[in-house]
């Protein structure tokens, strides 16, 4: 984004990514990111010309340049002077795929109730036996964490000086929530500074840890037919370290 002309801590306002795998295991999937900002658009055809290319596509300019993996494209394209695209692909045509009017959308539905949200994170877990088939991989139900969830939701909101942390679980049957529920029992009982011995040697804040801990354990979970609520408040210090765990 630096080389699109925005500086991510100033000049970006929003950030959507939707990313979906490819039909079948061979097929590479894609990834489209939408950004909302200010832009220096003569930065953008600068970067443009000097690593890639400038084509025409559906009367747009669009840049292409060379992917991270070898062989592959990503292009840019200006939706309007404040929005830009972004996707994995020398093609945009993704960007211009429209549910009809009268058509569901889960996935808008779901982003519907998250519009208070600082952030949200939405996933749609496909039917993994199958596609873990087609690649000769044997893995028990039981085994797969992801195989009891048709949908999963994380958001963040403001509390005051903390932030709310959420998850939903929309499991495929109410024996999944359940043992959604009981893995997500059994994480916060076993979380401890053991799981972060090899947090690239930095020393853990043994004090904030354990606040960490606290909230953790102190973190509201039920289950309502199929479904998962998790709610968890996180301070300042607590949300701190959490990124600093999670940190490369």
């Amino acid at each position: 984004m630096e080389a699109a002309g925005a500086d991510s801590q100033n000049n970006l306002d929003r950030i959507v990514i939707a990313s979906w795998p490819g039909r079948t295991p061979l097929e590479r999937g894609k990834t489209i990111v939408v950004a909302e900002g200010r832009f220096n658009s003569a930065k953008i055809r600068d970067y443009a010309t000097q690593h890639g290319k400038i084509d025409r596509q559906k009367g747009r300019e669009v840049f292409s340049m060379s992917g991270h993996v070898e062989g592959t494209r990503k292009s840019l394209i200006f939706l309007d002077d404040s929005h830009i695209a972004v996707i994995n692909s020398a093609s945009v045509t993704p960007l211009s795929v429209v549910n009809g009017k009268n058509t569901r959308d889960p996935m808008r539905e779901r982003a519907n109730r998250f519009t208070d949200a600082v952030a949200f994170l939405i996933i749609h877990f496909p039917n993994y036996p199958d596609i873990l088939a087609e690649q000769g991989t044997v893995v028990l139900q039981s085994e797969s964490l992801a195989r009891m969830v048709d949908w999963g939701s994380f958001s963040l909101r403001p509390d005051g000086e903390d932030m709310r942390l959420s998850f939903e679980g929309e499991c495929k049957t109410q024996t999944n929530a359940q043992q959604l529920q009981s893995t997500i029992e059994l994480f916060r009982q076993f979380f401890g500074p053991g799981l972060f011995k090899s947090n690239g040697g930095r020393q853990i804040d043994q004090a904030a840890f354990a606040n960490l801990q606290n909230q953790i354990r102190n973190a509201d979970i039920k289950v309502k037919d199929n479904r998962v609520d998790a709610i968890m408040k996180v301070s300042p210090d607590a949300w701190k370290l959490m990124a600093s765990l999670t940190a490369p």
